[in-house]
Formats: structure tokens, C-alpha cells, sequence
């Protein structure tokens, strides 16, 4: 007659959740090579899977689709005798669910801190958190309770479209949250007007329309004229209407002589001088 004496999963000893590769131990299993019925039973079901003896003292198998999360008791069946082992603890660990996120898009490099919303999340590190591929830092990471995660999302990657969306997903014993379209987080990059027309305008003819072209300006909020050399005291334009990724339209406002850079501002945060499109006032 078998009998076991463990119940391990690869890292978390006698817990984990489906899909998990589990090891049982002990003695009795019949030939190596040979199947025999692992038995997963709870109060209210036993699930039956296939496993298969490894060794003299062991037999391998994988954590079937339970019904819930909790404790079920674990045995070997030998077929060719219908005899089972006695049965030892495992605790089905449910994998971690994303509803929501407080805050969904930001700039490349983000700093303001998100809600993870869901369950599943008590003992949560930042490792166990995943912005695509990413891991935010243990800055400003709190878990409150089983339902709540804070952090600042990781640096987004290099991409060369406005936008690039990420899942967030959260990952425990029982194994990763699925992939769901209200557990998404948006980087936006941010402006690069990179040409006025008309470049140069005589101080009488201002206020006028001029026609700023770039890239990620698409959503552009608000711009402003700032004295090249200076980041303040920036004379804001009027009427802003973005026409596409490439290009708004924005009325300048009455300015003197000078050279002004031109400063738009988007999800993606505000761009600075170095490159950015320039209005000459004459």
C-alpha cells in the first residue's frame, strides 16, 4: 500500500494553484514509469488527475483546476489495486484578480503613483507587480489588506508612436491575474513640435493662427511662447485645435521682438527648447 509523507510545489511547499508542478513523496508507488491517480478532495469534490512515479519515492503531477481556493487533502491511488495512500494537506491558493486602476495613463517616466484595485494581493512585493514587462520600484509600493496595491508604474519603453499601452498584471501563489482591458496603464511621449509656419511674423500682424508641426502633439492641451533662453513668464496661445498627431493650430498671442520657443503640452508632459519649433517676432 502507498504512502505519502510531503506534498511540495516547486518553491511554496504544500500551497500553490493551478498549473503548478507538484511533487509527492513516500513509498508503495509501484514501478517507475507508471501512472497512477493523484487525489485532490475537499468537503465538497474530489478531483481526480493522472501522475506519474518518477522515482521509487516519488510521483509528479500538476495542480488541476480547483474549484475554489482552500484546503483539500491529497492522496496516490494505485490502479492496479484500488488501494489508496493516506492524505496529506494542500492549500489552493487563488491567482490574484485586476479590476481597476485609479490613475491609467502618464508620461514616459511617471511619477504619480496608481491604485491597483482587486483581490488577491496580501503579501504582494513590487517583483510580484508587472507593468508589461516591467517591475515599478519599491518607492512609494504599499499593499493595504487583500485588495489594494499603490505604486508608481516602472519607466515605459522606447516606442516611436504617441502611445503605448501596458497590462498590469499582479502575480502570487497561485499564480498571475488575467489579462483584462481595465487593468491597462497608457505612456504617453511626449511633444516634439518641431516647426512653426509662419516662422516669423511682424509684431503688428499678432495675434495670428500659426501652424505648428511635430510629432505626439495630437492631444495637446495647451501651449505656450517663452523668450528662448527662459523657462518662465511664457505668454500662453488661444484657440488650440489639434488636427493630428502632427500637427495643431494655435493663435499666438501679441508678443514684442524676439525669438520665442514654443511649448506644448499633452498627457505626455510638456517638451522642452532643445529642438523644439520657434516664432520670430520682428
Amino acid at each position: 500500500m502507498a504512502s505519502i509523507t510531503a506534498v511540495n510545489t516547486a518553491t511554496d511547499g504544500n500551497r500553490g494553484g493551478t498549473g503548478d508542478a507538484l511533487t509527492i513523496t513516500g513509498s508503495g508507488f509501484t514501478a517507475v514509469g507508471s501512472t497512477v491517480r493523484v487525489n485532490f478532495a475537499a468537503a465538497s469534490e474530489t478531483i481526480v488527475v493522472n501522475g506519474t512515479v518518477a522515482t521509487a519515492t516519488t510521483v509528479t503531477t500538476t495542480v488541476p483546476t480547483l474549484t475554489g481556493a482552500g484546503v483539500y487533502r491529497v492522496s496516490v491511488t494505485i490502479p492496479s489495486t484500488n488501494s489508496s495512500s493516506n492524505s496529506l494537506t494542500f492549500y489552493d491558493i487563488a491567482a490574484p484578480v485586476c479590476d481597476s486602476l485609479s490613475v491609467t495613463t502618464g508620461i514616459v517616466t511617471p511619477t504619480t503613483p496608481t491604485n491597483i484595485i482587486g483581490t488577491g494581493f496580501a503579501g504582494a512585493s513590487a517583483t510580484d507587480v508587472s507593468f508589461g514587462t516591467s517591475n515599478p520600484g519599491t518607492t512609494g509600493f504599499s499593499v493595504t489588506g487583500d485588495t489594494l496595491i499603490t505604486c508608481i508604474p516602472p519607466t515605459g519603453g522606447t516606442f516611436v508612436t504617441a502611445t503605448e499601452t501596458v497590462d498590469v498584471t499582479v502575480t502570487n501563489l497561485g499564480g498571475t491575474s488575467p489579462v483584462t482591458s481595465n487593468a491597462q496603464f497608457t505612456y504617453y511621449n511626449p511633444p516634439a513640435p518641431t516647426a512653426a509656419n509662419p516662422a516669423t511674423s511682424a509684431a503688428v500682424d499678432l495675434p495670428r493662427s500659426v501652424d505648428v508641426t511635430g510629432n505626439f502633439l495630437g492631444e495637446a492641451s495647451g501651449v505656450e511662447f517663452f523668450l528662448t533662453g527662459t523657462t518662465t513668464g511664457g505668454t500662453p496661445g488661444t484657440d488650440l485645435v489639434p488636427i493630428g498627431d502632427g500637427e495643431i493650430l494655435i493663435t499666438a498671442p501679441a508678443l514684442a521682438a524676439g525669438t520665442y520657443w514654443i511649448a506644448v503640452t499633452t498627457p505626455g508632459g510638456t517638451n522642452v527648447e532643445a529642438g523644439s519649433a520657434t516664432l520670430t517676432v520682428t
